[in-house]
């Protein structure tokens, strides 16, 4: 590991006081193994252990091993325990991850398979990953979570493909044309969905509320490192907290860099959604029509009353759940001076061009191409779709219109004299 050795003289004395006062490695074990058997992998081949660099722009592999007969096994050593990923690739390009700490000893990973992996993987691993298992009111949400999951995902698959099957064969034109018997299918499935969302907010709601307890209570510089950097939302430490850490590790640490990114990186985020705030005024940006010619968002806006700036992709299922809404408020308020700046993020031109055809976009279709990743930092995009409705000077008048909330707010503004 190559930043370990870049970093030894700046956090040995800490490391030893962490590591052994606290009897985080086993002894004098100064390597670890792990040994593991999954069943039914099928064609997943190959299987790394991969970490962060210091600033997450990219994974650096730890060790890598072939499966076969779904069985592996990995070696290698670790100054400290490290916050790490399981990856397992195959050779078209499926992968299956799971969330582990590397420490140095035995770890075995066992299971029927890669939906049902049972971890043993150390001290640090149970206490981080494992120990809100045990809390009886986390449990129950867990469960009762699970439970409407399946539920709701058996139920959504087949009326979902039945529905696709109607509109395929022209019976109707989309989801809002059901008869009475499929409309009340879909209504239990979005009560499945509702009671499963309700329970899996609760459990998060519950986690945090653990995780921050522990993170505000311990007197374990470690244990605080390894809770603020894998539950960074839900503990919501605040600046101070971090540097008191940083501070304790020293800056040159691994982890003191990668927490000094992350509050760094809390600013920007602030500061984008202040940018962002109703009133505000929107940044100009481009982007490109299906000829690969420039549009910019300033002509667009300036030329038309109000503009939805819509931010998509052919992957995203909501997206393309929201576009006959997007369509109905264009038909409705066009002619009034209402346009809608269709973007996509889509990595690849064809699968843009592709789905926009299927969905035959009336208003304005373009795509970010080179500009998405400026896009996404621009706007603070984390998902999509997401939109911004601005005037003809580029003032933000709503952020995150869904469903009917587009048709009620224009509706309103088009209702003021």
């Amino acid at each position: 590991m190559k930043f370990l050795s870049q970093n030894m003289r700046y956090y040995t004395a800490i490391i030893a006081l962490l590591l052994f006062a606290n009897c985080v490695q086993d002894g004098n074990n100064e390597s670890f193994e792990i040994k593991g058997k999954i069943e039914n992998l099928e064609d997943l081949n190959k299987v790394y252990v991969v970490y962060p660099n210091e600033d997450f722009s990219k994974m650096d592999t730890l060790v890598e091993s072939d499966v076969v007969d779904d069985t592996f096994y990995l070696k290698g050593s670790v100054e400290f325990p490290l916050l790490a990923k399981l990856v397992f690739t195959s050779p078209k390009k499926r992968t299956r991850t799971f969330p582990l700490i590397v420490e140095n000893h035995s770890m075995k990973i066992r299971g029927s398979s890669y939906a049902e992996v049972d971890i043993i993987a150390g001290e640090w691993y149970e206490t981080i990953f494992n120990q809100f298992k045990y809390n009886p009111e986390y449990a129950k949400e867990r469960i009762i979570d699970n439970g409407y999951y399946v539920l709701w995902k058996n139920a959504q698959a087949p009326f979902y493909k039945h529905m696709r099957s109607l509109i395929d064969k022209g019976i109707i034109k989309s989801i809002d044309d059901l008869g009475a018997e499929d409309k009340a299918k879909k209504a239990k499935v979005a009560e499945l969905g509702n009671l499963r969302y309700k329970h899996l907010i609760n459990s998060k709601k519950i986690k945090a509320e653990l995780v921050s307890k522990e993170f505000k209570t311990t007197d374990d510089t470690f244990f605080k490192v390894l809770l603020a950097l894998n539950y960074w939302g839900e503990i919501k430490a605040s600046d101070d907290e971090i540097n008191t850490i940083i501070e304790s590790l020293g800056k040159e640490h691994y982890y003191a860099k990668q927490l000094a990114h992350k509050v760094e990186r809390r600013a920007k985020d602030i500061a984008i959604e202040k940018s962002i705030e109703i009133g505000k005024t929107v940044q100009h940006f481009e982007v490109f029509n299906n000829l690969k010619e420039t549009i910019a968002s300033k002509d667009v806006i300036e030329n038309n009353k109000y503009t939805l700036i819509e931010f998509w992709a052919s992957w995203c299922g909501p997206c393309i759940k929201e576009i006959p809404n997007l369509k109905k408020a264009y038909a409705k308020y066009n002619k009034k001076g209402f346009e809608i700046l269709s973007i996509s993020v889509d990595a690849k031109r064809n699968k843009w061009t592709e789905e926009a055809q299927k969905q035959n976009l009336p208003y304005i279709d373009a795509w970010a191409g080179e500009n998405r990743i400026k896009l996404k930092e621009l706007f603070g995009i984390k998902y999509i779709p997401f939109n911004l409705l601005v005037d003809s000077n580029g003032k933000i008048l709503a952020a995150k219109l869904r469903n009917k909330q587009l048709d009620e707010k224009l509706k309103a503004l088009y209702s003021k004299k």
